[in-house]
């Protein structure tokens, strides 16, 4: 008969509460956010104050809105064809007998997306014998033609013979066929390799101005202006801020447009000018236009802190909320609001303002200052994060 090993029915039940016991304490322990996680979907109510003051009198705050103006330096965006000359060599000699046959050969590269014509000039210093010049553009023929001494020959290479990358040319001349036992030679001086090509690095041109926090913060809205000389074809502009597109057209001569503040950043902000084949423009006089919104005057200022855990709350948006509530007693009937170097103003209604904050705060250190443009007697200011009620 096998055996068994009886588990008496007070070792379960001691087993079954020491796992009870050690799932509540953790459950109590962990932190709220962390227990909401754990536990859907039964919502832990969470109310937290973070500060609760009374500012008292505001005086003389003043709110002004005004346009800063900064000045750009005047550019040229070009993307003309420009003519290229590469120094091939200060001479050269080939010659051409019924035993040999000497050719002046190089090499030379283009792209061909960027180069529209190529050719080549010389001058023809002196001759033996009965010589030609005959040119050979990837072994097809360009150029057979007799030389004659102290001619200027321009040879202008078919579009279609050229190679994108690796080009090969050939010079040569013919070996004599009645007085075979002599030899043709041709030396030519100034050897000049000639493109006519686009040249992307004027092309794109750009423009840097810069910008505190604050005037990021505070900016209404943003207008670029400039004055635009066309010196070429009528081809598009293209402008972007920051690597975000702003337009990309024919521009008129006075150009004017707005700028998403959106696409402002603190620090070095980067203007990208860019224009199409064949368009040349002078940009000149350009200005950034910036409409501002600031504090001064007599204010109160406060400092406190969100720390992670509430950071992280806030950042779940549409479950919670950052509920800034002011009350008044006598006075102005707005207020100025500056978080973090942004502001805004909000009217009172029945003595009282209540917005949400959350997407204005900071992890960390978090700066609020009230003012008004008359006289205010703020009685309290507090701001509390807590469950969006559903």
């Amino acid at each position: 008969m096998a055996k068994y090993d009886l588990i008496h029915s007070s070792a379960v039940f001691v087993i079954l509460i020491a796992m009870f016991a050690g799932i509540m304490v953790f459950i109590y322990t962990v932190e709220p956010s962390v227990r909401e996680e754990i536990l859907p979907p039964y919502v832990v109510e969470y109310e937290n104050t973070v500060f609760d003051v009374a500012p008292g009198e505001l005086n003389s705050g003043t709110t002004i809105e005004g346009v800063k103006r900064i000045p750009l330096n005047d550019i040229v965006v070009d993307n003309t064809l420009r003519k290229a000359e590469i120094d091939v060599a200060r001479d050269a000699v080939f010659s051409s007998s019924i035993f040999t046959n000497d050719v002046y050969e190089f090499g030379f590269s283009v792209d061909l997306e960027n180069v529209d014509s190529a050719g080549l000039t010389f001058i023809v210093y002196d001759i033996a014998g009965d010589a030609n010049i005959k040119i050979y553009l990837n072994g097809k023929t360009v150029l057979s033609r007799d030389a004659v001494i102290g001619g200027q020959i321009t040879v202008d290479f078919p579009k279609t013979y050229l190679e994108d990358g690796a080009n090969y040319i050939e010079i040569t001349t013919d070996s004599p066929i009645i007085q075979f036992w002599q030899k043709n030679s041709v030396t030519v001086l100034d050897l000049e390799l000639f493109t006519y090509e686009y040249n992307d690095k004027d092309s794109q041109v750009n423009q840097i101005f810069s910008l505190s926090s604050s005037e990021v913060a505070n900016a209404r809205e943003v207008t670029l202006k400039a004055y635009i000389i066309s010196e070429g074809e009528q081809s598009n502009l293209d402008i972007k801020l920051n690597g975000k597109r702003l337009i990309k057209a024919i521009p008129s001569q006075d150009l004017e447009f707005s700028i998403p503040v959106t696409a402002l950043k603190e620090g070095a902000n980067i203007i990208d000018w860019n224009v199409d084949k064949d368009g040349k423009y002078n940009v000149r006089f350009s200005n950034i236009l910036i409409d501002t919104i600031k504090s001064s005057g007599r204010s109160t200022t406060y400092f406190f802190s969100i720390n992670s855990g509430d950071y992280r709350k806030i950042q779940r948006v549409g479950d919670y909320e950052c509920i800034l509530n002011l009350r008044k007693d006598t006075g102005d009937d707005s207020i100025a609001v500056e978080i973090n170097s942004r502001i805004e103003k909000y009217d009172f209604t029945n003595s009282e303002v209540e917005i949400d904050i959350c997407e204005d705060l900071l992890e960390g250190r978090n700066e609020i200052k009230f003012s008004a443009e008359d006289e205010l007697d703020l009685r309290q200011a507090s701001l509390i994060i807590q469950n969006v009620e559903n």
